[in-house]
């Protein structure tokens, strides 16, 4: 008996000691597993990060260079209205020093009704005489663009010389907004992209990135070919006619098994504390992202970008609404008077006029520069939105000790009366906004 009791007893404790080992064994084994979980969790962020910081310098060198495009098509454009055919001539001081801070400029060619008339430098790109009507993305690509009388930023596209090019892109325009011509700068694709800091991509990183543009088959790889065998952190890239997509992955692994170790032996009572923590704070990252990419930075409106995601949904939801586009007459003006931070408080001034006096169902988005554009759902008067300019027409904003007036334009289409798709409202908007401004400013136009 006692030797059966005493069996019974160790057979007991044998398996109460093994239920404890496999208990502790079974939550070490989740502690490992969540943290492992965890740093891969954090090793894709850091990926994230990396790639945040690179997409964040080819918006700031696209947008740079955009804007040097429009102040050249500019120059341009002041000989048309003296009635003088502009060549690069004009533009040559701006094209020696874009020449030689810019390793990465090739060429720029003047276009008139679709065939090239001049280039600089005179070899290379473009010869003289060439018909852009041509290409095959003409229509979609260089047409929608004098249609829009907008910058746009197409690549890669690909030369007699087997190089990928970024090409940016200027409508030249007379009166009444008539295209005459065309303003393009060529940059080799590869030297754009060193200029952003490709290659300043941490070594512990494996990269792949592929570039192509709107409606476009050409394609250019940058990287690897393929990392689908290691589960990449992924970003896309949109600016214009752009469509950039960016992978990395690490060089090795996500998961260095002997660093999570050390932390696990060090942190294992924190992990789960620890990955609550850090989860939250992610969110808190993703969700200030997300928002600082659908908004302006200055105004806090909605982009130019989510404004027409906004717009398209509003369309497709068939109830009628109002399109404004309006603007402060003789902004530029008031920048060259006061400095552009004076110009900045005009614009929150208006900005926080537009948030008090409209409704809380209406979007306001800023389209760039001293441009908006609203969305007044349920408008379909005239005499509404006549009733809501009265509210927003003038600005007064504290300057030097005096308060400034400056008087608001504004153009207004209707859906669906004057167009079903946001390209046609828009273009009927900015007419009347035109019409506005050139029958003396400082009033509304609802009809041609």
């Amino acid at each position: 008996m006692k030797a059966t009791a005493k069996l019974q007893w160790n057979l007991k404790a044998f398996m109460l000691a093994s239920l404890l080992t496999m208990l502790l064994l079974f939550t070490t084994y989740g502690l490992y597993t969540a943290w492992k979980s965890q740093y891969v969790e954090e090793s894709k962020q850091r990926a994230q990060t990396e790639l945040l910081n690179l997409r964040k310098n080819l918006f700031l060198l696209l947008g740079k260079q955009e804007m040097f495009t429009t102040i050249y098509g500019l120059r341009l454009e002041e000989s048309l209205q003296a009635g003088i055919v502009p060549n690069l001539e004009d533009l040559l001081p701006y094209l020696t020093v874009l020449e030689k801070d810019k390793q990465s400029f090739s060429f720029a060619i003047l276009a008139m009704d679709g065939l090239v008339i001049d280039q600089y430098p005179e070899e290379g790109g473009r010869q003289v005489g060439f018909d852009l009507k041509t290409l095959p993305m003409y229509r979609q690509h260089i047409e929608h663009l004098m249609r829009q009388a907008s910058v746009s930023i197409d690549g890669p596209l690909y030369l007699d010389d087997g190089k990928p090019y970024l090409v940016f892109r200027y409508p030249l325009l007379v009166e009444n907004k008539q295209a005459w011509g065309l303003l393009s700068l060529y940059f080799e694709m590869e030297s754009f992209l060193l200029e952003a800091g490709l290659e300043d991509l941490s070594a512990q990183y494996r990269y792949h990135f592929t570039f192509t543009h709107l409606g476009g088959d050409d394609t250019y790889t940058w990287g690897e070919p393929i990392l689908d065998d290691c589960d990449p952190v992924s970003m896309i890239l949109t600016y214009s006619l752009l469509t950039w997509k960016m992978e990395i992955a690490p060089a090795e692994s996500w998961y260095s098994g002997e660093l999570v170790l050390v932390l696990y032996a060090i942190f294992g009572s924190l992990v789960s504390l620890g990955a609550g923590v850090l989860s939250y704070l992610r969110q808190v990252r993703m969700e200030t992202f997300m928002h600082r990419s659908h908004t302006d930075s200055l105004t806090g409106l909605l982009n130019k970008r989510e404004f027409l995601v906004q717009l398209h949904e509003e369309l497709r939801s068939g109830r009628p609404f109002a399109l404004a586009l309006l603007d402060i007459d003789n902004f530029k003006l008031l920048n060259d008077t006061y400095g552009h931070l004076s110009g900045d408080k005009a614009l929150l001034t208006l900005v926080s006029i537009l948030k008090e006096r409209l409704r809380h169902d209406d979007l306001v988005g800023r389209f760039g520069g001293d441009e908006f554009i609203i969305i007044l759902r349920g408008c379909t008067q005239e005499e509404t939105c006549l009733r809501i300019y009265e509210y927003i027409s003038h600005v007064s904003v504290p300057l030097d000790g005096d308060n400034i007036e400056f008087a608001i334009s504004m153009g207004v289409a209707f859906f669906p009366k004057d167009g079903s798709t946001s390209e046609a409202l828009m273009e009927a908007a900015d007419k009347r906004l035109y019409q506005a401004k050139r029958e003396g400013k400082g009033r509304i136009r609802c009809t041609d």
